[in-house]
């Protein structure tokens, strides 16, 4: 299972949003970007709840804008001129990607000359589009997209709007061999079918003349910007860092958490306080207080506080928060410090290191547990209790996968571990998306029979499929025990039962039959040539 955060998940924020707010918390002249009011912006218009680590992650894992893509926003958001996006974009994209990248402007000559060279791209055409194919009907003449391309039997067409990006819609043309597009009424839909009202037309997509480089502006630092950057990390004998997070839209040079790290405790309240949030050493421990995160203790002290950070000062305030957590209050596990835990255990699993990961992972189930309330009766609710990289949704998901390899793979301790845990699972979130709680039930009663439990692995089934007679992976589990998942001496080899619980699946009104009936003929092989050999 893949890693995913609030803002992945969330339907609605696109990675063109993030970079607009992200530059607009630049301004005009192209200061730092303040990830904290972008946070605050998102938990207030979506009720994300993220943290700045895991917003700045996914800015670093999803958001993949060249300087390109950033200066054309810039030109979008400031009304400045930017010349030419398409030219800097490579070729090694797709089609679809590179018109993401098509400026809120008629093409230059250059810009046609690039996209027209792109090797699967087959042709380039722009409004009136009768210049180009007199075979279209008048009726749709007025209605054709502004701007669209062909590549190979795909028509991708191009959608400007007044401040907003673009909007592409995809489908098939007919062609005959020399590629001249044989119009069909049903290949080609009128606007109103694709895209809102408001769109802006372009009669000149091909005719612009080209601006000289002298005309040109494209945002960026100062010198003098830069040097003040430069003096800001060299007084505070923190150095930059490209490993928590590189993008050249952002200017600069974030800080980096191990940078902040290597100050003394005494160095990060001086530097708090500098900022004017007006705490000590003494009363940071009641800071803490009523906070699971150093980043929601950071986000108060913008509350409570006139903090004077801007830029990326603004980092060194939850930053100093995190280590001086750690410091000065160690038996609070903080949030950042289980996410942490999380993804050391993602590390661990990927270098096949399965048995140490689950003991992380059990060590930070351990912890959540103590925020986890009775008001909370699905995993979804107790993501309010904690913000990280990963979501509790998915993250207690792999767990229990996790389990059942460690046990299988090393040590069957492990099975037990799995059952108490995903009992404990169903227990704390009966509410939680029925598949899941399927197949944490599911769970226990394999590691039952992994202990040569049987009798008690064969009663959880029974009960599963009893609740969920649908479910087919109840039956196909259960089922598998007794012929190609035997695990344990005290499981027999028994084909006639395995058969014997499908064709039980397939007398219920199974969602996925042809799972059960694909088991049954792979058994039916296995059990003849097993006969063959006795024989």
């Amino acid at each position: 299972m893949s890693r995913s955060c609030a803002v992945c998940e969330h339907p609605n924020i696109s990675r063109w949003e993030i970079c607009s707010r992200i530059e607009r918390t630049r301004g005009r002249d192209g200061g730092f970007p303040s990830f904290v009011s972008i946070k605050r912006d998102l938990q207030d218009e979506y009720g994300v709840n993220t943290s700045v680590t895991g917003l700045k992650q996914h800015v670093e894992d999803h958001v993949e804008m060249p300087a390109a893509g950033a200066c054309l926003l810039r030109a979008q958001l400031y009304d400045e001129s930017f010349d030419s996006v398409v030219e800097e974009v490579s070729q090694d994209v797709s089609p679809i990607e590179l018109i993401e990248f098509l400026p809120d402007r008629p093409l230059t000559e250059a810009e046609v000359g690039t996209i027209a060279s792109h090797p699967e791209i087959d042709a380039i055409h722009g409004e009136p589009l009768t210049t180009w194919y007199s075979t279209i009907p008048d009726d749709f003449e007025d209605d054709i997209h502004a701007f669209w391309i062909e590549t190979g039997y795909e028509i991708i067409s191009f959608s400007l709007y007044i401040g907003e990006f673009s909007q592409w819609d995809q489908y098939t043309a007919s062609m005959n061999a020399d590629q001249e597009i044989r119009w069909e009424q049903m290949e080609i839909r009128k606007k109103e079918d694709l895209v809102d009202r408001g769109m802006m037309y372009r009669n000149d997509y091909l005719h612009v003349p080209e601006q000289k480089p002298e005309e040109t502006e494209t945002p960026a630092f100062s010198e003098e910007a830069r040097a003040d950057t430069e003096d800001w990390f060299t007084d505070r004998a923190v150095q930059p860092s490209s490993a928590v997070m590189e993008r050249e839209f952002a200017g600069g040079q974030p800080l980096s958490m191990d940078a902040v790290r290597d100050l003394s405790t005494e160095e990060l309240v001086q530097q708090l306080r500098g900022f004017g949030v007006e705490i000590s050493k003494e009363t940071f421990q009641e800071e803490v207080e009523g906070f699971y995160s150093a980043s929601e203790l950071a986000d108060h002290w913008w509350e409570v506080y006139s903090v004077t950070a801007v830029g990326y000062d603004e980092d060194f305030i939850w930053m100093a928060a995190v280590v001086l957590w750690e410091r000065l209050v160690p038996d609070a596990v903080s949030s950042e410090q289980l996410d942490r835990m999380m993804q050391d255990g993602y590390d661990l699993r990927d270098e096949g290191k399965t048995v140490e990961a689950c003991n992380l992972w059990l060590e930070v189930w351990k912890h959540l547990k103590e925020r986890f309330t009775e008001e909370m009766t699905s995993i979804r609710d107790a993501e309010q209790v904690f913000s990280g990289l990963q979501s509790l949704y998915n993250w207690c998901q792999d767990v229990e996968m996790e389990l059942g390899n460690a046990g299988r793979q090393d040590d069957s301790a492990f099975h037990e571990k799995r059952i108490e845990y995903c009992r404990e699972f169903c227990e704390l979130f009966p509410e939680t998306y029925t598949l899941i709680i399927q197949n944490m039930r599911s769970a226990v009663a394999v590691s039952l029979f992994d202990l040569g439990r049987v009798n008690e692995g064969e009663a959880g089934f029974e009960a599963l499929v009893s609740e969920y007679p649908d479910f087919v992976w109840g039956y196909t589990k259960w089922g598998d025990k007794y012929w190609q998942n035997q695990h344990h001496d005290e499981i027999p080899l028994d084909y006639g039962k395995a058969e014997e619980i499908y064709q039980r699946a397939l007398s219920n009104d199974i969602d996925e039959p042809d799972v059960v009936r694909k088991r049954l003929k792979k058994l039916e092989t296995e059990r003849e040539n097993r006969d063959s050999e006795e024989t």
